[in-house]
């Protein structure tokens, strides 16, 4: 579901909901019900409430504790979301940093590879950067799911929608814009996977133009 629609069942605004998903406001319980009731369990972690709600009472901290002692627990099923990854990169120890990269090298399962991606994308410092850059470079797997949760949240669109777009720019309904959406990700985002993402959406975007 994308926010938009979301934003109409839930009676909210979407740019409220999109400023709680990245973290730029705080969440209620009012706005937490509104996604419990709406969406299911496992789309309610997708949508960020994890990050938003149940980790201001110490999940992040158990999160990352089970992350350093090799127990990747949910993020092996469900790929989390921009301002869940940005929750746990802001408390990572050095211990869950090392098993964040063991992850993104050597683990089989693809959503666990693209979520410890994500995580280790919104550090600072050259070798996270490297690792996750190496990925995208590298793993088709990490690469196809990265830039579609980039284009779908930078676009606004469902999950589908930024699986086809990301395999042929040209469906986009205004390529136009989304190339200027694209290149303000690419300059200004702190998260070096999707500066990585939203510059090869714009190479890719150039023939659509």
């Amino acid at each position: 579901m994308g926010l938009r629609a979301f934003a109409i069942q839930a009676h909210y605004s979407r740019g409220y909901l999109s400023m709680i998903e990245r973290s730029k406001r705080p969440v209620n319980g009012e706005v937490v019900e509104a996604y419990r009731h709406t969406l299911p369990r496992r789309a309610l972690l997708a949508a960020g409430m994890l990050a938003a709600a149940d980790t201001a009472a110490g999940s992040i901290t158990d999160i990352l504790g089970s992350i350093a002692g090799g127990d990747a627990g949910l993020l092996t099923e469900i790929q989390t979301s921009y301002s869940t990854d940005y929750a746990l990169a802001e408390k990572a120890d050095a211990a869950s940093v090392r098993q964040l990269r063991r992850w993104v090298e050597d683990e089989a399962s693809p959503v666990l590879r693209v979520n410890a991606a994500g995580i280790l994308a919104k550090l600072p410092g050259a070798p996270a950067n490297a690792t996750v850059i190496a990925s995208l470079t590298h793993d088709v797997g990490v690469r196809r799911r990265y830039l579609t949760a980039v284009t779908a949240r930078v676009c606004d669109i469902d999950w589908a929608a930024a699986q086809s777009a990301v395999e042929n720019p040209a469906v986009l309904s205004d390529p136009r814009q989304a190339a200027r959406w694209f290149a303000t990700e690419a300059v200004r985002s702190h998260d070096v996977g999707a500066r990585w993402c939203s510059a090869n959406m714009l190479r890719e975007l150039c023939s659509a133009l």
